[in-house]
């Protein structure tokens, strides 16, 4: 399950990449520039923004593991609680079961 959500952010990360590269090369392809100042621009602003998608990713990761563990403690101490608080229902039905039964026994042993 995490690896779809990891997948699938990758994708979008990359459609995103992708999509801002071909609108800066459509920018930098109408302006007034020599060859070689558009490839060194191209370079230095793909790497940047490669660098930043990256970044932005593995802090998202991060976020989304600790988010996940937190989650998963909360929900452990729930269900720990709950099962507690089942068993001490169950013992006390118990008991009282024991005592109708004694009773029963005591109204039965008197007829």
């Amino acid at each position: 399950m995490d690896n779809k959500k990891d997948d699938g952010f990758f994708k979008f990360a990359v459609g995103l990449f992708f999509g801002l590269m071909a609108g800066y090369a459509a920018a930098a392809f109408t302006t007034e520039k020599t060859g070689s100042q558009l490839r060194r621009d191209l370079k230095i602003n793909s790497s940047d923004i490669m660098t930043t998608l990256k970044d932005r990713y593995e802090d998202f990761k991060d976020q989304t593991t600790v988010a996940f563990r937190e989650f998963k403690g909360f929900t452990d101490e729930k269900l720990k609680a709950s099962a507690k608080n089942i068993e001490e229902q169950v013992h006390s039905l118990g008991e009282q079961l024991e005592e109708l039964t004694k009773k029963q026994k005591a109204s039965y042993q008197k007829n």
